[in-house]
């Protein structure tokens, strides 16, 4: 399996708070992963402790969402054979704390936010099997000129296509995120595999630091800007 990381900018660099992200991302992501297995995808060259970025078309951009590009990336990595294998993308800063351990009954599998039944695009699973429906899924985002998590829930709503036969609903463990924490805590089997929140942000970093492994923590503070230890 791959861990897939995806930053398309048109300025062609990250910015400031995802220059941080990407480089806790990738040394966290070390201590799970064997280097070759994490993979960036980015449109401008890039490298980290050794991680080095495929570097993409600049016209997997979207004016609709930020959050359309990993649809667009994606169906474009499979469609030109760039990804072979199952991956686990997530948004940077959506923090990987234990080993997945994941079976992966359909071609895709997502979480829903826990407090509600709406699709989570910020931690996916992707087999290659899956290109079929990403693209029926890139068509509904532009029919529909919406975001990513919308356009999918008009889809499976009505069940276009079958597009339910595809999907997996996997457990809140892959992606719990800053609200009603304590109620999706309840919902997650444990140990709880992604923490989903910008640590820099509303305070979110003390918000979680309880529930984070040491090596996160550490890899945190010494990239926050306030200097906080």
């Amino acid at each position: 399996m791959k861990n897939l990381l995806i930053y398309i900018s048109q300025n062609k660099k990250f910015d400031e708070e995802n220059a941080k992200y990407i480089k806790i991302q990738i040394e966290n992501s070390l201590h799970y992963w064997d280097r070759d297995d994490i993979m960036l995808c980015t449109n401008f060259p890039y490298e980290h402790m050794g991680v080095k970025s495929t570097v993409i078309l600049d016209d997997m951009h979207s004016d609709l969402s930020c959050c359309v590009i990993k649809v667009n990336v994606i169906v474009y990595l499979l469609e030109l054979g760039i990804l072979k294998d199952t991956a686990w993308f997530h948004d940077t800063e959506a923090w990987q704390v234990a080993s997945l351990d994941v079976e992966l009954e359909k071609n895709i599998g997502l979480t829903d936010y826990g407090w509600s039944k709406k699709w989570n695009g910020g931690s996916m699973f992707v087999k290659p099997e899956s290109l079929e429906m990403l693209r029926m899924w890139k068509r509904a985002i532009h029919k529909h000129r919406t975001d990513d998590e919308r356009a999918l829930m008009k889809l499976t709503e009505t069940n276009v296509d079958d597009i339910n036969s595809h999907i997996q609903r996997m457990n809140i463990t892959y992606n719990v995120g800053k609200r009603r924490v304590d109620e999706n805590m309840a919902r997650a089997d444990k140990p709880v595999k992604v923490f989903h929140f910008h640590p820099y942000r509303e305070n979110l970093l003390e918000k979680f630091y309880h529930r984070l492994p040491q090596n996160l923590k550490e890899l945190m503070y010494e990239n926050d800007p306030y200097n906080r230890s």
